[in-house]
């Protein structure tokens, strides 16, 4: 995290001897540039879930690893309230929900969403390779940015 607000935000300052989860509780408070949260969740590789990274790596599909990281979300983020995997015309749907507390900020709702789909493109392209899966995403209410459509290559809606 430190390695990444040097390259990323040098302009942030946190307070020091903060350990990784505080730190992104901060970063998550304190961060007005959605692009941040992109960046951030780009750091994260599908090694880097430990035992439950073999149980993604073995499924048989997308659908069936996105309900291993389901089953152990909580251990990975304990921001998130609940995560549903559907599937729909041939498509996987997946919804995330963030604690109350979460969504009370606008500023962290933004922050962590952002990471969050991130983070799951991310490890999409671990599993999958690096071809483009997504068809289209839906983001809590911000401002558009062109910068997320640029780097999600599909449609972007911002909604609730």
């Amino acid at each position: 995290m430190q390695q990444f607000l040097q390259e990323h935000a040098p302009g942030l300052h946190p307070p020091s001897a903060l350990n990784s989860e505080q730190l992104y509780a901060w970063l998550a408070r304190h961060c007005t540039d959605p692009t941040l949260g992109l960046r951030l969740g780009q750091c994260y590789r599908v090694t880097d879930y430990g035992p439950v990274s073999l149980a993604m790596l073995c499924a048989q599909d997308l659908g069936q690893a996105v309900q291993v990281v389901a089953a152990h979300l909580l251990e990975f983020n304990s921001h998130i309230a609940s995560m549903d995997i559907a599937s729909r015309a041939g498509e996987t749907l997946v919804e995330v929900r963030f604690r109350a507390d979460v969504v009370q900020s606008a500023t962290v709702h933004r922050f962590h969403a952002n990471v969050m789909a991130s983070a799951t493109l991310r490890l999409v392209v671990d599993l999958v390779g690096p071809r483009r899966c997504l068809r289209s995403l839906v983001l809590p209410l911000q401002p558009h940015h062109p910068a997320m459509e640029a780097y999600f290559e599909v449609p972007v809606a911002f909604q609730g």
